[in-house]
C-alpha cells in the first residue's frame, strides 16, 4: 500500500473517532446533569419525607395532649366532696340567685356556671382546633 493511501484511511478512521468521542463526550454530560436531578429530587424527597415524620411526631405529641385533656386520670380528677346538708344549701342559693336574675341573665349564668358544659365547650374547642390544624394529614 502506498503511503498516501495509509495516510487518508489513518486520517477516515481518526475522524470516526473524533466524532465518537464527542458523542460520548455529549452523553457524558447530559448523564451527569441527569444524575444532578436525580440527586435533587431524591433530596426534595428526603425533606418532604423528613417534615411528614416531623409533622406526624407532632400529631402523635397532641393526641397525647389532648387524650390526658380530656380523659384525666383518677388521680387528677379534682372531685370536691361535699356533706349532703352542704350541696343542699349550696343549691338552694344558686337557685335562688338565677331566680333572682332575669331571663338572658339566668341563661348565661346557668351557662356558664356549669363546669361540665365549660368543660365540654372547652373540649370542643380543642378538638376542632385539632382537626383544623391537621386537616390535610387526616384525609
Amino acid at each position: 500500500m502506498e503511503t498516501g493511501a495509509v495516510l487518508k484511511i489513518l486520517k477516515e478512521r481518526n475522524n470516526d473517532l473524533s466524532t465518537r468521542l464527542q458523542r460520548l463526550q455529549k452523553l457524558d454530560s447530559k448523564i451527569d446533569a441527569s444524575i444532578e436531578n436525580l440527586q435533587k429530587l431524591y433530596e426534595v424527597l428526603l425533606q418532604s419525607q423528613e417534615a411528614k415524620c416531623a409533622e406526624m411526631v407532632e400529631f402523635d405529641e397532641e393526641i397525647k395532649e389532648i387524650n390526658k385533656k380530656l380523659f384525666p386520670s383518677h388521680s387528677t380528677n379534682k372531685n370536691i366532696v361535699r356533706k349532703k346538708d352542704e350541696n343542699q344549701k349550696l343549691l338552694v342559693a344558686q337557685i335562688n340567685h338565677v331566680l333572682s336574675l332575669d331571663d338572658t341573665e339566668s341563661v348565661k349564668y346557668l351557662i356558664n356556671g356549669d363546669p361540665t358544659l365549660n368543660i365540654l365547650s372547652t373540649d370542643v374547642e380543642t378538638i376542632n382546633a385539632f382537626i383544623k390544624k391537621y386537616e390535610s394529614f387526616l384525609l
